[in-house]
């Protein structure tokens, strides 16, 4: 005797068809947490086949837009400030340039870092003329010190 009739037997016949109605209603029933759409795009590429003449076509549209863009070029439209603003705005929005500002900064700060250190600095004029008048610079090893640095510097 199997399992599933001696269930019916004790149970009733109406168990499996019990079941089978709850778990059909299961199924049914709209399912909480992930929820997955497809949009109407999607749904209309679904079935549609796309053809040789198909990609053909889009070559030609970019060729259009090139073209397009080309009399704007020598219409003089790019030329307006307000465009140039437009422009401007949509590279900085994309992205695409984050990296680049950032560096843009630092340069900046270099700069201001460099405007802010005098051309000469009159605490080394100072100690110079301090070390000439006590002969430090004619001293042999004075001397040494500086040949080596010099020829290091030209050496690499």
């Amino acid at each position: 005797m199997r399992i599933e009739n001696a269930i019916h037997e004790l149970r009733g016949s109406d168990v499996p068809e019990k079941r089978s109605e709850e778990v059909r209603r299961r199924r049914q029933a709209p399912k909480t947490g992930d929820v997955v759409e497809i949009s109407t795009q999607a749904r209309v590429l679904s079935t549609s086949s796309i053809t040789s003449a198909d990609v053909d076509a889009v070559s030609d549209v970019r060729q259009a837009r090139i073209d397009a863009v080309r009399q704007r070029v020598s219409e003089g439209f790019y030329d307006r400030p307000e465009i140039r603003e437009a422009i401007a705005d949509a590279v900085l929005d994309s992205g695409l340039v984050d990296g680049v500002r950032g560096e843009a900064r630092q340069v900046n700060e270099a700069r201001q870092e460099i405007s802010n250190v005098p051309d000469v600095r009159a605490d080394r004029v100072d100690q110079a003329k301090q070390r000439i008048a006590t002969g430090f610079y004619d001293l042999e090893a004075t001397q040494d010190e500086i040949g080596r640095r010099l020829s290091e510097s030209l050496i690499g």
